[in-house]
């Protein structure tokens, strides 16, 4: 509860905002009280939360309006944190989905408050800035579609960030620039704020001669942004996980791009250092580079290194790993939960890697000891995984995780 009245501060002016507008407190605070009692008590405790918080509100004499919105955010509670770190919020189809579930912008104003307090309250180390930003894009985008507000068409967006990317650039510059961006499909440029394009945009001048493009830049305060451009070669990702995890981080995030010739990649990770939580200098940054473009050089040495795992839990492992399938895209979604180890992502890399499939996009959660991993994935003639490699597929990774 106390999460509730921290909102004045730096960076939640949004949420400050809304908790002065919502018109009854009391619902926001019952349904975080209500929101989590339905644990241990068998079934859905998010079901058996919201029928539990009804008739609570019933007994306190409020309306047959209120119990139901309350009972509504128990029963909803988990779905807004879950859409915005498993699925694409550029996507519209992912914004259409979640406004089927809420419908009327104050339904969504107390979930969103609601869906905030309970990560923070529950374990302030899993939140950071970047959980914040998914969050509050999709809010933002629900509730334009809500208010039925125009919403620019992906392709315009697209465009208007590439064009703002080159604006300070003249000549021969742009012309490089413009040369590189050409290769680029849209999504490239939806997956990327404008503000990041101009960073990886110097990034590519300075380094124009090089094959490896490596740059590190601190995000949301202690996290890491890491833009790796490469000539494309068979099982990447494989090989960015490896050399990220040899370098002491711990990817968040992962947006993977191939050019529209398949002649390089160019690849944004959101990370964080595996054993600290400092703020860096511009020195830090700088040595954490030149170990990144020395591990991938030197990736035949460290490939086959092995960092020592924590102490093995006496516990049985709970694994489960779901797929289901993009039809408009020809791609299939595998998610993976499961307690969190040393050298996880690598692992389900390589399985990747071993059956010639290639990743378009990774969603990396990790919740306190416990991760939730999706991935957007293609066979390696970009078409659909049939059935039989999708188990074989599932079957490996529940041997390695």
């Amino acid at each position: 509860m106390r999460q509730m009245k921290l909102f004045q501060q730096k960076g939640f002016e949004l949420e400050y905002e809304l908790i002065n507008k919502i018109p009854k407190i009391e619902i926001l605070y019952i349904a975080g009280i209500f929101h989590d009692l339905g644990k241990g008590k068998g079934g859905d405790h998010s079901e058996i939360g919201a029928k539990t918080s009804f008739k609570f509100a019933k007994r306190l004499g409020m309306s047959l309006t209120d119990a139901n919105l309350i009972s509504w955010l128990v029963k909803k509670h988990l779905i807004m944190s879950s859409i915005s770190q498993k699925k694409d919020i550029g996507d519209p189809e992912t914004i259409d989905e979640f406004v089927k579930h809420v419908e009327q912008s104050e339904k969504l104003d107390y979930l969103y408050l609601l869906t905030i307090n309970d990560i923070r309250a529950t374990n302030p180390a899993l939140w950071n800035g970047w959980k914040h930003q998914l969050l509050k894009d999709l809010y933002i985008l629900s509730r334009s579609k809500i208010n039925k507000e125009p919403i620019k068409a992906s392709s315009k967006t697209a465009l208007e960030r590439r064009r703002n990317s080159l604006i300070e650039y003249k000549d021969a510059d742009k012309k490089i620039l413009e040369k590189y961006f050409s290769n680029l499909s849209d999504g490239y440029f939806n997956k990327n704020v404008s503000e990041s394009l101009k960073w990886q945009a110097s990034l590519i001048l300075k380094n124009k001669q090089k094959e490896l493009i490596v740059g590190c830049r601190t995000v949301f305060g202690n996290l890491i942004e890491i833009f790796i451009k490469v000539g494309n070669s068979k099982g990447l990702f494989y090989k960015f996980t490896k050399v990220l995890d040899c370098s002491g981080l711990e990817v968040i995030d992962a947006n993977i791009f191939t050019s529209i010739d398949n002649k390089f990649a160019a690849n944004t990770f959101i990370t964080k250092f595996s054993h600290h939580d400092r703020k860096f200098k511009k020195s830090d940054l700088k040595e954490l580079k030149k170990r990144i473009e020395k591990n991938f050089t030197n990736f035949q040495k460290i490939k086959n290194t092995q960092k020592k795992s924590g102490k093995k839990s006496s516990f049985e492992k709970i694994i489960n790993i779901s797929d289901s399938i993009y039809k408009d895209k020809k791609r299939n979604l595998i998610t993976i939960e499961t307690s969190d180890s040393q050298g996880l992502l690598v692992r389900i890399a390589k399985v990747f890697f071993d059956n010639n499939v290639s990743i378009f996009s990774a969603r990396i959660n990790t919740l306190g000891d416990r991760i939730e991993d999706t991935f957007e994935v293609e066979d390696h003639n970009k078409t659909l995984l049939d059935r039989s490699k999708v188990n074989k597929i599932v079957a490996t990774l529940k041997k390695v995780v």
